[in-house]
């Protein structure tokens, strides 16, 4: 029987008639048909559900379900929920562990580090690039040949600290954790007691390597400490004096400049890391961050990591993704490190003035500070970054562009060479008055009674200096110098050749040339060098009667208990020539008794006294009155040069070498030289702003700061430039040319030529100051470069034979220094001041 389908509503009425009974496993398949059936059925999908005829008494409602199929429900929603939960815990447990509860290096080192270190080695991709870099110079791959063998011999198995640290296969990680509030230093002491941390693929293999210690029990004594419920090794070498007392030659690297002598180490494994250090609270500290997050990633613990610093955070987002060395610094501010954006590693890195630790709530003034180091394919980008801790959020002072500099407004050379540096910044006032506010606002702000201590005594120096520099020289250095330094400022250094001395200039940009001039020229200075001899002269007149004295009394006790007619008899009794007077060059003034029982011998001092020696009394006496010799001062003397006019100071005179100060102001330029002769500062006065020959149109500068924009300040080397300090000197010790041999020349100007360029850029990318340094690396055409690598490796075959300590020919050792300085002192000092 065929139903047809309809959208009327079904009759559900009672059929009449007697009824043909149904299957049995109607019920239990509504909508099918017995397989026994041939009937084809067609239901319609929007018919109401038919509901299974029940046995209902009278009071039941009719809305009440039928419980059997209640009860089939209630398991599946058990089921379902179970699966959820299980599922959400999974995505939560990934979730943390992916994004939250990651252990890196950086998770496992506390907030409040001094600093960490982290630099490529071995398979990382910036080592690689760094090799192909070295490969570009001269020798290159047999330096690298070299260096391998040294560390070969020594990384061997002589400290448990460098056993782990040699497991490291991609990074070095090092860090200097904050002290306990009982050590003495809070930093300063250098490259001891870090805590270093290596990571392994795998948690497996970080546990298996720490299990190796123990297959080597002649060599290590090993001990367990529990802590939190993990293993820390207490690693000791059983031979203590194979680390501690042995130095190892490690060749073109001073000893050990990276690594710390140990003896032990305490160690465990985190994960797929291996935590190490010579302190086990170091090491305690990291397991305790390591176990800081929840299940779901939320912190139950106040201890946090430095990757959790929002400091560090700051910093940190501008490191590039990879690189060959990496440097976090948080370390306490000392007033003797440096303030300026321009050198954003303290000066104190690795040792500085001593800050104590003292209570733990007590919060040292700190800039937290950042270098980054990468290798690229033309050369090496060393990153510094600096966090503005007052002024956030202000944009740079005082910017310029580099096309609106100095630079354009200067020769390209003075005196016919190309300066070795260049260096300009704008509103030095400015910056030098922002950094006396900052040493000020530490003083009296800072927490820590040591650091305020120390703030103020240097302000106590500056003030004192201050004031010793206006009677010195005659002029405040702040009021009549720098305050004219308020627009853009350039200081070059000319390293000068064999005709030229090198030089030293500062040129400034002024707004009122006369005000400049009317204060410089009050420049007044003693004429110390003058007094310092004239009070020479009056030791040396003092020491020559003693002389003297010692020649009579033994010619007395020689010839009969006499003494000499005259001085010059005494030339057979003194181990020297007779003594005269260091300034008249004659005989002192001698007078003998009529029997010669007795003698005096007279010198004249500057001071206005006579210093006499009586061989009645036996030693040298004084009469008169002392008066403090007066000298004229040294002033400013001016000159005309075309319509310039050029004042000059004689700052030192001694033989061929004469030191002057000379300055200018004219054309809205200050300029300030050091030299011997004016004529880089008439380079300056000659020059026309807008010409092709200015010193920005050097090609290497256009490689270094095309299209930087807006800066704080940059700089500007030329490596080759600096050979003029090799040809000076050489011409002032010809005995000395013999060192600087052709080959030496030829590998030292090689290695300054694949130096090509370095350029330094300030800017500020809010709270960040940044300053970028690139170091263009340009490999030597292949003919050149081999000569350059034999020239290299007959002056090391020379060093292996010769037998001396020597550096590519020039002897290294204390008496070759020692006879290189007494050259110095002769050329360059007059014999009272040696």
């Amino acid at each position: 029987m065929n139903v047809t389908n309809t959208n009327e509503p079904p009759d559900l009425s009672p059929p009449s008639g007697p009824q043909k009974p149904l299957p049995e496993n109607f019920f239990r398949n509504p909508g099918s048909t017995p397989k026994s059936s041939k009937a084809e059925v067609f239901i319609n999908p929007n018919a109401p559900r038919i509901i299974e005829e029940q046995d209902v008494s009278p009071d039941q409602p009719e809305s009440i379900e039928n419980p059997a199929r209640s009860l089939k429900k209630v398991p599946r929603i058990i089921i379902f929920g179970i699966l959820i939960f299980i599922l959400l815990s999974i995505v939560g447990l990934t979730v943390n562990e992916v994004f939250f509860n990651k252990i890196t290096s950086l998770s496992l080192v506390p907030e409040d580090a001094e600093y960490y270190l982290n630099f490529s080695v071995k398979e990382h991709p910036q080592a690689k690039k760094a090799k192909e870099l070295v490969n570009k110079l001269p020798g290159g791959e047999k330096m690298l040949e070299s260096l391998d063998g040294y560390y070969t011999e020594l990384l061997g198995p002589q400290d448990p600290f460098e056993d782990i640290l040699r497991l490291a296969k991609e990074n070095i990680f090092l860090a200097k954790l904050r002290p306990e509030a009982d050590e003495k230093n809070s930093f300063g002491t250098g490259l001891d007691k870090l805590l270093n941390i290596v990571e392994l693929n795998r948690s497996k293999d970080a546990r298996n390597e720490l299990a190796k210690f123990s297959k080597d029990p002649d060599i290590y004594d090993i001990n367990e400490i529990d802590h939190n419920g993990q293993t820390i090794f207490n690693i000791k070498l059983k031979d203590k004096s194979s680390s501690a007392s042995q130095r190892l030659d490690i060749g073109p690297l001073p000893s050990r400049v990276t690594l710390p002598l140990s003896e032990g180490t305490f160690a465990t494994s985190v994960k797929n890391f291996i935590v190490a250090g010579e302190k086990i609270s170091d090491v305690k500290k990291s397991i305790d961050l390591a176990k800081v997050k929840s299940i779901f990633g939320f912190n139950n613990s106040e201890l946090k990591s430095i990757k959790d610093s929002p400091d560090h955070k700051k910093i940190e987002k501008y490191f590039p993704k990879e690189t060959l060395l990496t440097v976090y610094q948080n370390q306490p501010l000392s007033p003797f490190g440096d303030f300026l954006p321009t050198q954003s590693l303290s000066q104190s890195f690795l040792g500085g003035q001593s800050v104590s630790g003292g209570d733990r709530s007590e919060t040292l003034v700190r800039i937290p500070r950042g270098l980054t180091i990468t290798a690229h394919d033309e050369g090496i980008d060393m990153t510094s970054y600096q966090l503005d801790i007052k002024n956030p959020d202000e944009p740079l002072k005082n910017p310029f562009k580099i096309e609106d500099s100095l630079a354009n407004k200067l020769p390209k050379e003075f005196s016919g060479i190309v300066p070795a540096f260049y260096g300009e910044t704008k509103n030095y006032y400015q910056i030098y008055l922002d950094q006396i506010e900052e040493i000020k606002d530490i003083a009296e702000n800072s927490d820590n009674r040591k650091q305020r201590e120390s703030f103020k005594e240097y302000l106590k120096l500056l003030e004192e200096s201050r004031k010793n520099f206006r009677k010195s020289v005659g002029i405040d250095y702040e009021d009549d110098l720098l305050a004219y330094l308020d627009s853009n400022v350039a200081t070059i250094f000319n390293a000068g050749s064999a005709k030229k001395t090198p030089e030293f200039i500062i040129v400034g940009e002024v707004k009122d040339e006369e005000k400049v001039i009317k204060s410089l020229s009050k420049i007044n200075i003693p004429d110390y060098i003058k007094q310092l001899e004239t009070s020479s002269q009056d030791s040396i007149r003092r020491s020559d009667l003693r002389t003297i004295a010692t020649g009579l009394t033994v010619y007395f006790a020689k010839e009969g208990e006499k003494y000499p007619d005259t001085l010059s008899e005494l030339t057979d009794y003194l181990t020297v020539k007779i003594p005269k007077d260091p300034s008249t060059k004659k005989p002192y003034k001698y007078t003998v008794s009529g029997d010669k029982k007795s003698a005096t011998v007279e010198a004249k001092l500057n001071d206005g006294r006579t210093a006499y020696y009586s061989t009645i009394t036996g030693s040298v006496k004084h009469k008169g009155v002392a008066k403090e010799p007066t000298f004229p001062p040294i002033i400013p003397k001016k000159s005309k040069y075309k319509d310039f006019e050029i004042y000059t100071m004689n700052l030192y005179s001694f033989g061929d070498y004469t030191l002057n100060m000379y300055f200018a102001a004219e054309n809205k330029k200050l300029t300030i030289l050091f030299s011997d002769t004016s004529e880089s500062l008439k380079n300056i006065l000659d020059f026309k702003d807008g010409t092709s020959e200015a010193l920005s149109s050097n090609e290497n500068w256009k490689i270094q700061f095309d299209g930087k924009g807006e800066i704080g300040g940059f700089s500007y080397v030329e490596p080759i430039q600096f050979w003029g300090l090799v040809e000076y000197t050489a011409s002032l010790f010809p005995e000395y040319k013999s060192f600087i041999t052709k080959d030496y020349e030829t590998a030292i100007k090689g290695y300054l030529n694949t130096l090509k360029s370095i350029g330094t850029v300030v800017t500020k990318e809010k709270p960040v100051y940044v300053s970028r340094t690139f170091v263009s690396v340009v490999e030597l055409p292949a003919e050149e470069k081999e000569i350059v690598e034999d020239a290299v490796q007959r002056l090391l075959d020379a060093d292996k034979n010769n037998g001396y300590n020597t550096v590519l020919g020039i002897q290294t050792s204390t008496n070759t220094f020692e006879l290189w300085k007494e050259r110095f002192k002769q050329k360059f000092l007059p014999e009272f001041l040696r």
